[in-house]
């Protein structure tokens, strides 16, 4: 069943906040991969990266972007168990505009660096 009118605006509102905070290259990973469905090889050659390094860091992303969620869910107070009931939804449910939401410009070199930094400072090469 679809997601009651005081759940799609509550999400809206939680993704709108959650994802403004985010650098634009993480922006821009979420958006490659899950908007314009690229490949974790795609990405990694645009980034300059390899393609484990972009693996892990949407692992990483994804899961603290589920954290960082149910946090502002429970903040605006629901509580742990509501909160996750409410990221089960189907997102094709809710009316939330992501890729609006996850716009970005071309990224500059310094975030990826800084985004590199961020896991680890690893190389791949």
């Amino acid at each position: 069943s679809a997601p009651s009118e005081r759940v799609t605006s509550l999400m809206q509102q939680v993704v709108q906040v959650t994802f403004a905070r985010l650098p634009s290259d993480q922006r821009f990973i979420l958006s490659a991969h899950y908007l314009d469905g690229r490949t974790l090889k795609q990405i990694a050659s645009l980034l300059g990266v390899h393609e484990s390094t972009v693996s892990r860091m949407l692992s990483r992303l994804t899961a603290s972007l589920r954290k960082q969620i149910v946090g502002e869910l429970r903040r605006a107070g629901i509580n742990r168990r509501e909160a996750e009931e409410i990221l089960e939804v189907d997102v094709r449910d809710l009316s939330i505009q992501v890729r609006k939401i996850l716009q970005v410009e071309a990224i500059p070199a310094f975030q990826v660096q800084r985004a590199l930094m961020v896991e680890g400072g690893e190389s791949d090469d």
